[in-house]
């Protein structure tokens, strides 16, 4: 996938780790409340470290610490989201 501001394409998001977190926190909640099997899977980072290093001030880095980390933002306190994260063809399992 493109990084964000890519204009030669119609792939990314400018989402910012905090709407990451915000959607995968109500779409989790709304899935538990149906009884729902679904199991959820977030982001892909638009480049390979920024997954792991603070790379700039948009808040769209750091994302295994961010989302799995010991943070307020950790996501696999919700039962449905799968503890992984994509990378292109690849996924990185990121499990404690």
């Amino acid at each position: 996938m493109p990084k964000h501001g890519d204009t030669n394409s119609q792939e990314g998001t400018p989402a910012t780790n905090q709407e990451i977190y915000d959607l995968t926190k109500s779409l989790s909640e709304k899935l538990k409340a149906q009884k729902m099997s679904t199991e959820i899977v977030i982001a892909e980072a638009g480049q390979i470290n920024f997954l792991y290093e603070n790379v700039n001030s948009e808040n769209r880095d750091n994302q295994i610490d961010y989302f799995f980390g010991k943070t307020k933002t950790n996501i696999s306190k919700f039962s449905n989201v799968k503890s992984v994260i994509f990378r292109s063809q690849l996924f990185y399992n990121v499990a404690n």
